[in-house]
């Protein structure tokens, strides 16, 4: 699983608004979804990270322990 995926789940499991995280953030709203064809740019993943008040090491690391 990769970093977007690891965000996605994040998002999901804390019951965040993908919508209004779409409105605060201007990534569109399929790029926020599973499934989705393109992964977050490395700009994209830092605004999600400080909108929601995380590190994107947080999810780096993770993917580097699976592995």
């Amino acid at each position: 699983m990769g970093i977007t995926e690891r965000l996605i789940e994040y998002i999901e499991n804390n019951n965040i608004s993908i919508k209004k995280l779409s409105q605060q953030t201007k990534i569109p709203i399929t790029k926020l979804r599973r499934g989705g064809k393109r992964p977050l740019t490395a700009e994209e993943l830092c605004i999600l990270c400080t909108i929601l008040h995380l590190r994107p090491e947080d999810f780096y690391e993770k993917q580097i322990k699976q592995n």
